[in-house]
Parts: structure tokens; C-alpha cells; sequence
């Protein structure tokens, strides 16, 4: 038997993922339900769906709190940037172009 064939389980589910104080005892986070959202089948009812979709909001406040300013650097990946020589058939590396978000860093990201 499937569990969302039982009258009324579907409702109690999608209840408890809208409570916020069950999201947060639980401490849950975003990408978990996220994960979770995207792996439902025809199975699972809309309803609970939709409930996932509220959790993720709710599970929001459950990450860090960042008390000063939070820079994000994007990193190179430097060996990705092979180029074939056309005469030889060799392999080179490729310099890194210049990003829009590489000119509010102090230095090229692969100086």
C-alpha cells in the first residue's frame, strides 16, 4: 500500500512542513528540501509538493548569519582552459580572460 493512499496523511504532511518551529527543531536546509522537491514523482500529492516549496522558504532562516561583510570569489579553474595548438596537435594552457566580476577583485584571479 502506498503511503499517500491513507485518508487524510497527505494533509498532516504538508501541515508539519509549513510549521515553522517542526522546520526549525528539525534544521533542515534549503537544498534538502530542494532534493527532496525535485525527486517527487506522480506519487506525491500537490499538495505536499507545495508544502516542500513553503519549507524551503521556511528553511531559509536556518542557515549562518554573517555578522560583517561576506565577499564571494568564483575560483579558476585554470586547467580547464586547454586550447589545441593547430600545427602540432599539443595541448596549451589558455590565460584566463578578464571577467565581468574579476575587475571588483584586487588581482586577476590567475595572475
Amino acid at each position: 500500500m502506498v503511503v499517500f493512499e491513507t485518508p487524510g496523511l497527505a494533509t498532516v504532511i504538508a501541515a508539519r512542513l509549513r510549521d515553522a518551529d517542526e522546520i526549525r527543531r528539525a534544521r533542515v536546509f534549503p537544498y534538502q528540501l530542494l532534493t527532496a522537491h525535485q525527486n517527487c514523482d506522480a506519487v506525491v500529492p500537490q499538495e505536499v509538493r507545495n508544502a516542500l516549496q513553503d519549507a524551503m522558504e521556511l528553511a531559509i532562516a536556518n542557515g549562518a548569519v554573517a555578522r560583517r561583510r561576506v565577499v564571494v570569489c568564483p575560483r579558476c579553474f585554470r586547467a580547464r582552459w586547454l586550447v589545441p595548438l593547430p600545427a602540432t596537435g599539443a595541448v596549451r594552457r589558455r590565460a584566463c580572460g578578464a571577467s565581468t566580476w574579476q575587475r571588483w577583485l584586487p588581482r586577476r584571479c590567475c595572475g
